[in-house]
């Protein structure tokens, strides 16, 4: 619907009351708080783009609808999933790993709340990995981020990534089957070890619907992180499982979120 269109119909007043609502909601650091609320009045009607400035938080493109949530939350309510308080000045990681980057809003948080680290955002979905390069260009970050088109499996090859219907950033992986007819994108995998190479993260953010299974046991067996915030989903494995052997590395877990399919878990190395 074109927006002239919109605004003679019977439903701007209804447009006008949500508007109203969602600028009540938009959290005070943001600079341009009637820009944001106005998308999220129209989203129903219209994808409105805009760039959100949060100041020294970021600026961040947002143009999927799930967008939105996803960098409200970031901002305000999940602030310490992402960033756990236990990690103090000190402590600042130097390399920063985002297994899962999405469109790119914790690589530009994590990368403005540590300013002195740099960033790998892992992304097997195109789409995806364009909104991080948008989202990184925007905020002038480029030379310390490294992005990868892949996602992180048991080797080097390729994989199926299938969509989960109505949710932009649920998305799987299953074996590619040459012979069978599978309904996904073809994307390239790789192991964390060719990944990195010699490199070793000092953070971890995981949250890649399944890929916790796979990504944290190959990080353990490369000497693992000093933090990593694990979003363990029921679907694809054993969160308990998962848990016991991370602790038994050395770490200190403490479940800080759960929702109806998953569980957001802090692992921090005994001593840090």
């Amino acid at each position: 619907m074109k927006l002239s269109t919109l605004f003679r119909s019977e439903a701007y007043s209804e447009i006008t009351r949500r508007y109203r609502r969602e600028r009540q909601r938009i959290p005070d650091m943001i600079r341009n708080p009637s820009r944001w609320a106005l998308r999220r009045a129209l989203i129903k009607s219209v994808n409105l783009p805009v760039w959100v400035d949060a100041g020294e938080r970021g600026r961040y493109y947002l143009k999927d609808p799930v967008d939105d949530p996803t960098l409200q939350y970031l901002l305000t309510a999940w602030a310490d999933t992402y960033y756990p308080p236990e990690i103090g000045p000190g402590d600042a990681p130097s390399l920063i790993l985002d297994i899962g980057a999405h469109n790119g809003m914790f690589a530009v948080g994590a990368l403005m709340h540590w300013p002195g680290a740099s960033l790998i955002a892992v992304e097997p979905a195109a789409e995806a990995v364009e909104f991080i390069r948008i989202n990184v260009k925007g905020n002038r970050l480029g030379d310390r981020v490294e992005i990868v088109p892949k996602a992180i499996a048991d080797h080097d090859g390729w994989s199926v990534l299938v969509d989960v219907p109505g949710d932009t950033c649920a998305r799987f992986l299953q074996e590619f089957d040459p012979a069978a007819d599978q309904r996904g994108a073809k994307i390239p995998t790789t192991t964390l070890a060719a990944l990195l190479g010699e490199r070793r993260p000092d953070f971890v953010k995981c949250n890649a619907e399944g890929a916790e299974y796979v990504a944290v046991p190959q990080l353990l067996a490369l000497g693992g992180a000093s933090t990593m915030v694990v979003q363990c989903h029921y679907r694809f494995g054993d969160p308990a499982a998962l848990v016991e052997q991370v602790r038994t590395a050395g770490y200190q877990a403490s479940m800080v979120q759960r929702g109806d399919d998953h569980e957001w878990w802090h692992f921090i190395r005994d001593g840090l």
